[in-house]
Parts: C-alpha cells; sequence; structure tokens
C-alpha cells in the first residue's frame, strides 16, 4: 500500500511536449481518420491527446518538479518546422506512429536540454531513446496498408512556436492530458545554435 504522505509529497505524472494548435491537430485527426478507416484495427487515441513528447518526467518530488518548470521558463531554443512524413510501428509496444523521416538537430537538442533539468536538481533522469513521433493507436501489431486518401494528406507541416508541460490525469474512461505551462521558442532565432539557458 502506497504512503499517503509520499504520495502528497510527489508531482502528478507529467511530461514535456510539443502540443498541437488547432489548425494542425485537426490534420492530424484527419489523417487518423482516414487510417482507421482502412484497418479498423487498434486503440485509437482521441484528437485531443495528440502530441510529440519531448521528455517524460514522470512523478517527482515537489521541489524537483518547481526547480524543473523555473529551469524551463529559462531555456531559449529557437521555433522550428518538423515535417510529418513517415508511419511506423513499434511492433514491441504496439503503437503505430507518424513522425518525421528527419529529425532537426533543434528537436534533439531541445530534448536533451530538457533531460538534464532533472539532473541538475540531483534527481535521477529517466532512461529514455529519443524517437520523435506522434502516437495515432496502440495495440497494433504491424503497419497497415496505407490508403490512398491517408497518403495524399502527407506530409504535414508543424511550426513549433513553444513547447508545453504536460500533466496525465487518470479518468475513469483512460487519462486526460492537461497543459500545466507553455514555454514560447524564440522566432526566428538561429537553429543551427539550438538551446541555451538565460
Amino acid at each position: 500500500m502506497k504512503d499517503p504522505n509520499e504520495e502528497a509529497s510527489l508531482s502528478p505524472r507529467l511530461f514535456f511536449a510539443l502540443w498541437p494548435d488547432p489548425a494542425l491537430r485537426g490534420e492530424l485527426a484527419a489523417f487518423q481518420r482516414s487510417l482507421r478507416q482502412s484497418t479498423g484495427k487498434g486503440r485509437w487515441l482521441p484528437p485531443q491527446r495528440l502530441h510529440l513528447t519531448l521528455y517524460y518526467l514522470g512523478r517527482l518530488p515537489l521541489p524537483v518538479s518547481e526547480a524543473v518548470q523555473l529551469g524551463a521558463r529559462g531555456i531559449e531554443a529557437p521555433a522550428f518546422s518538423l515535417q510529418l512524413d513517415r508511419l511506423g510501428c513499434f511492433e514491441r509496444a504496439r503503437v503505430l506512429w507518424l513522425g518525421p523521416s528527419r529529425v532537426p538537430q533543434v528537436l534533439t537538442d531541445l530534448h536533451h536540454a530538457l533531460r538534464v533539468l532533472p539532473e541538475s536538481c540531483n534527481h535521477e533522469a529517466q532512461p529514455t531513446r529519443f524517437r520523435p513521433h506522434v502516437t495515432l493507436a496502440r495495440k497494433v501489431r504491424t503497419l497497415p496498408e496505407w490508403p490512398e486518401a491517408a497518403a495524399q494528406m502527407l506530409p504535414l507541416f508543424w511550426q513549433a512556436t513553444d513547447f508545453a508541460l504536460i500533466e496525465s490525469v487518470d479518468m475513469p474512461d483512460g487519462v486526460e492530458y492537461r497543459v500545466v505551462e507553455r514555454y514560447p521558442l524564440v522566432p526566428g532565432g538561429n537553429a543551427e545554435s539550438g538551446p541555451r539557458l538565460s
């Protein structure tokens, strides 16, 4: 049985993500619907939960959580564009995803800048391999056949102007993602210079 005092001293489940604007979310949902009509298999994510995870934090001691949020506010990273043009499947995890065939260096650098924030508070970072993607469905064993209508929708273009801290909340019908805080990326910045802390 979990200690109530220990539970109270931890944050909710948190992660950093790129959070689509309404227009892109609509495009992702339309692509998802086209695939779903063709395959019908799997557990498809509701459109309001579509996102690209930058770094999963999990539940942190509250002082670490507060320090991580403060650190995220100090990250100065350039805005960038991302081209979603690759459909893939993580067969072991049974996840169907859409992602970039080419990962911009600034996206990888942003992931690393976020990953070190817990470590700067002497908190062990979550082991991870960064493979940027948007999860479309779970419980999918293999890559489905592409319907022509879905193929014609790609690529989708993501203009990343900010990133967000997201809280994962357990609900009776699954989980709900809530935006805790958004952090602007620097418009017109040098995408080759990468993030820096202010």
